[in-house]
């Protein structure tokens, strides 16, 4: 009886496993279109990212620019399409680096108690304590920004809680800051931070990519906690 019991909640478990979660289908969808465009976006893109246009400066969005103009008559929809490469890069590499020092600690935290797990512990904490965007700051602050660094200092700092969007919300939050990626560079922070002077003549600057951060934070957040409904027990069988 008891064999047949776990039969059959074995095979309860697969079928339900079988059943992906709408919000990892529709978020995962999401994440590799975004992936796909990113990875394409050399040849999507109309126009060159840095190519001006003096004679349509702040155009509106139409029918030759899709998502208009900027202030030197950059297209703006070609931007946004280079600058998703900048931020999946930025997001991807500064992941990497938090798991690959994160995982590491953690797996020596928990096999090695007393002493080592807790000065692990504590250090995390001290980490934890202070707001991730003012310790970014710090480290950046003592050289020039550049991309590579950017990543290295948040995939340190994600290395406590190994959030989900930070790497892609803080790495835009840093070029909006001018402590990431540098113009004339396609970065979606950057594009917001630029157009902030002409929020009120020319608000399609700012807000194509302040829309494509947000999709994409949100399918991030979709798929994580589509995968924590597929693999934890718990969650899965409620």
């Amino acid at each position: 009886m008891a064999v047949r019991l776990a039969e059959l909640t074995a095979a309860q478990f697969i079928r339900r496993r079988r059943r992906l979660p709408a919000s990892l289908v529709v978020g995962g969808t999401i994440v590799a279109a975004l992936i796909v465009t990113a990875a394409l976006a050399q040849w999507i893109a109309p126009y060159p990212y840095d190519q001006m246009h003096v004679r349509d400066r702040f155009q509106p969005p139409n029918l030759h620019y899709l998502a208009g103009t900027d202030e030197y008559g950059r297209d703006v929809f070609s931007r946004l399409l280079i600058g998703s490469q900048l931020s999946l890069v930025l997001g991807a590499t500064a992941t990497l680096i938090s798991m690959a020092v994160g995982v590491p600690l953690g797996l020596i935290a928990g096999y090695r108690r007393g002493v080592t797990d807790e000065a692990i512990m504590r250090v995390l904490d001290v980490m934890l304590a202070f707001p991730p965007i003012m310790l970014v700051l710090l480290i950046l602050a003592v050289t020039p920004p550049s991309l590579l660094k950017t990543a290295i200092a948040i995939g340190v700092l994600a290395v406590a809680p190994i959030a989900r969007v930070i790497a892609v919300l803080l790495g835009a939050v840093l070029s909006f800051l001018g402590f990431g990626v540098q113009p004339p560079a396609a970065d979606w922070g950057l594009m917001i931070s630029n157009g902030r002077a002409f929020v009120d003549t020319a608000p399609w600057i700012s807000l194509a990519p302040g829309i494509a951060m947000s999709i994409t934070v949100i399918a991030i957040s979709l798929v994580g906690d589509g995968l924590r409904e597929v693999l934890d027990p718990k969650v899965g069988g409620r």
